[in-house]
């Protein structure tokens, strides 16, 4: 197997979150099932690939799962950051916070009290945050600004195809501009600390991350 395609295929587990909303938005399946149809799919395929990797392509996937970590986080932080900050400065009329009650309502049901749903729905947010992250840094052969804003870009046009009318939105334009400066700011910071992370061991020189040998 051609050793970008092993990253590739591994990128599937942690984009299992956001493979079972997608679920749901378009088929209206449980995110449950969702998620876990393609968080099993995604451990056998990392089982199999984890098998049959040398040891020097399992540092590499370690290595890149590491900055895809670190990428996620700050990238989802500052993604929130910057969208509060925006509606907050220009007094939107849109809270760009809607979907998280509601993400928790499709993990625990609409019987949930609302700080229950809202509590779920967060943490339901990060990690699918941090997921996209992971897999990006696993998907991506040279990880930089530009393929960060393109993945970031992508989120967004499955966000404002699927979104709106799931959670009823009715200032569409205005949650479409704040949505798409959140995803710049996420594609920015995520593409430029992946590779930052990407290239931390001097020892493997800067070049290593698209080496064929590495992975």
């Amino acid at each position: 197997m051609n050793p970008s395609h092993r990253l590739r295929l591994i990128a599937l587990l942690p984009l299992a979150t956001g493979a079972g909303l997608l679920g749901f938005l378009i088929a209206r399946i449980s995110i449950w099932i969702g998620f876990g149809l393609v968080a099993v799919l995604g451990l056998a395929v990392i089982a199999a690939v984890w098998r049959s990797a040398t040891t020097v392509q399992r540092a590499t996937i370690l290595r890149r799962a590491r900055a895809g970590l670190i990428a996620g986080i700050a990238a989802t932080a500052a993604y929130d950051l910057s969208r509060f900050i925006l509606v907050t400065v220009f007094e939107s009329p849109v809270w760009p916070f809607e979907a998280l009650p509601a993400f928790g309502g499709l993990l625990l049901g609409a019987d949930a009290g609302f700080n229950t749903r809202l509590f779920a729905g967060s943490i339901y947010h990060v990690i699918n945050g941090v997921g996209f992250g992971i897999a990006y840094a696993l998907f991506s052969r040279r990880p930089r600004i530009l393929t960060g804003l393109v993945w970031a870009l992508v989120l967004e046009l499955f966000m404002v195809t699927l979104y709106p009318t799931w959670i009823n939105l009715k200032a569409l334009d205005e949650f479409v501009r704040i949505s798409a400066f959140g995803h710049v700011v996420y594609g920015v910071v995520l593409g430029l600390l992946t590779r930052r992370f990407s290239f931390s061991d001097p020892s493997e020189g800067t070049n290593s991350y698209a080496k064929s040998s590495d992975i």
